[in-house]
C-alpha cells in the first residue's frame, strides 16, 4: 500500500501498530491517512526545530511551576491575613453589639420609668379636672335634664294635642271621603270592566254573524248565478229553434200542425 505522499508500503507488521487519522486541508476533501507508530516515525525536516522548541518549553514549564508555587504561597499568606482581620472585625462587632444592647436596655428602663411617672401625673391631672368640672357643671346637668323633660312633653303631648285640636276633624273627614272615593273608583272600575266584557262579547258575536252572513251571501249569489245561467241557456235554445224554423220555409210549416212562432 502506498500513501498519498508516495511512501513505500510499511508492511503487515508495521500496519499492526499504525493508526488511521481522518484529515482534511482547508477547503479540501476529507482524506484518511495512515500514521506510523512513534518508534518508526521518519524524521521530517521540521523535527530538529520541534525538538529544540520542546526542550526550551521544558525549562519554561519549570519556571512557570516555581512561579506558580511562589504565587500560591503569597495568596495563602494574604488569605491568612484577611481571615485574621475578619475574625478581629467580628470580635469587635460582637463587643459593639453587646455594648449597644446594654445601652438600649438601660434606655428602655429609663424611658419606662419616665413614662410611668408621666402616666401617673396625667391620670392625677385628669381626675382633678373631672372633679372640678363635675362640681362646676352640676347645676347645668339639672337644667339639661329639665330641658329634655320639657322637650319630651312638648313633642309627646303638646304637639299631638294641638294637631288634633286644629285639624283632627278635617283629617278624619278627608279620610272618610278618601275611603268613599276609593269605593266609588272600585265600583266604577268594576262597571267599566263589565261594559268592556259585554262590548268584547258583542264584537265577537258580530264578527261571527258577519262570517255567517258572508257565507249565506256567497251561497245566494251562487244560486242566483246558476238560475241566470239556466235562464240564459233556455232563452238561447228557444231563439235558436225559432231561427232554425224560420230558415226551413213555408213548406215545412204546412206539413205539421204544430204552431210555430212567427218569423
Amino acid at each position: 500500500m502506498q500513501s498519498r505522499g508516495g511512501a513505500a508500503d510499511p508492511g503487515p507488521a508495521l500496519l499492526a501498530r499504525t493508526s488511521l487519522a481522518v484529515v482534511a486541508a482547508p477547503a479540501a476533501a476529507v482524506t484518511t491517512a495512515v500514521l506510523a507508530p512513534a518508534a518508526v516515525q521518519m524524521k521530517g525536516r521540521h523535527m530538529d526545530g520541534a525538538m529544540q522548541v520542546e526542550e526550551g518549553m521544558v525549562g519554561v514549564m519549570q519556571d512557570l511551576r516555581i512561579a506558580t508555587v511562589e504565587r500560591n504561597a503569597e495568596v495563602t499568606e494574604a488569605y491568612r491575613h484577611v481571615r485574621e482581620r475578619t475574625e478581629a472585625a467580628a470580635a469587635q462587632l460582637q463587643q459593639e453589639a453587646a455594648a449597644r444592647d446594654a445601652q438600649l436596655a438601660q434606655m428602655r428602663e429609663v424611658m419606662a420609668a419616665a413614662f410611668s411617672d408621666l402616666e401617673a401625673s396625667l391620670a392625677s391631672a385628669i381626675k382633678l379636672t373631672f372633679e372640678r368640672s363635675a362640681a362646676a357643671f352640676g347645676p347645668l346637668h339639672g337644667r339639661l335634664d329639665e330641658g329634655e323633660g320639657r322637650e319630651e312633653r312638648f313633642y309627646a303631648a303638646t304637639v299631638p294635642d294641638t294637631i288634633e285640636r286644629l285639624s283632627g276633624a278635617h283629617v278624619r273627614e278627608m279620610e272618610a271621603r278618601r275611603e268613599a272615593l276609593v269605593l266609588d273608583a272600585t265600583t266604577t272600575q268594576a262597571r267599566e270592566a263589565r261594559i268592556v266584557q259585554r262590548l268584547e262579547r258583542h264584537v265577537a258575536e258580530h264578527e261571527a254573524r258577519a262570517v255567517v252572513e258572508a257565507e249565506d251571501r256567497r251561497a245566494q249569489h251562487g244560486r242566483v248565478a246558476t238560475a241566470i245561467k239556466e235562464q240564459v241557456r233556455d232563452t238561447a235554445w228557444e231563439s235558436w229553434v225559432s231561427r232554425a224554423h224560420c230558415r226551413s220555409g213555408p213548406l215545412q210549416r204546412r206539413r205539421t200542425s204544430t204552431a210555430w212562432p212567427s218569423c
